[in-house]
């Protein structure tokens, strides 16, 4: 915080003094009880069902705070498959009350427009999933969904080649017969 004030002192001089002051957010929740309902629930799990063995893997958890005060998540966005698992902690951002966004990752935590973006080669069947308290409480919030990894890209350039080849084969053989 800063702030400046004219110096008053003198007419003659176009002066004034600077000042800073130390500030901070402070989050306070007012209720007649007590009592402050959280509640979460997950709103997209937008991970692709298929995707190219080559390409990153994408995806987002949007979290929406459908309860009356805020929370913080606590957990992990877990990736199991054939070739590999990870896990990525759950970076513990403010979810004011009625907010919706989405869970992000230490390891996405500068696009923030995805959960996980993992570069790297997948084939088989994952599976991504969730699991992420609200604070320190036992209100525990959970999703899964699965995807697909298929080398889809490099199948049909190797049709291609292949075709080429055979194409190239007749027209040689034609051409040995006519000559």
């Amino acid at each position: 915080l800063f702030e400046t004030v004219p110096n008053p002192s003198d007419s003659l001089s176009s002066g004034s003094t600077v000042q800073s002051k130390i500030g901070g957010i402070i989050l306070l929740n007012v209720t007649a009880s007590g009592v402050t309902k959280k509640q979460a629930a997950i709103t997209q799990f937008s991970f692709p069902p298929f995707i190219d063995s080559f390409d990153s893997l994408k995806g987002a958890i949007e979290v929406q705070n459908t309860g009356t005060t805020y929370f913080r998540p606590v957990g992990k966005i877990h990736l199991t498959g054939v070739i590999g698992k990870g896990s990525y902690d759950v970076e513990p951002l403010v979810f004011l009350a009625g907010q919706s966004r989405i869970l992000i990752t230490s390891q996405e935590s500068e696009s923030g427009q995805y959960s996980l973006n993992l570069p790297g080669f997948y084939i088989g069947k994952y599976e991504v999933s969730t699991e992420f308290t609200l604070d320190d409480s036992t209100i525990k919030i959970t999703g899964k969904k699965s995807f697909y990894a298929v080398p889809w890209k490099a199948g049909v350039g190797l049709l291609f080649f292949i075709f080429f080849v055979i194409l190239i084969r007749i027209r040689k053989k034609t051409h040995e017969i006519h000559h």
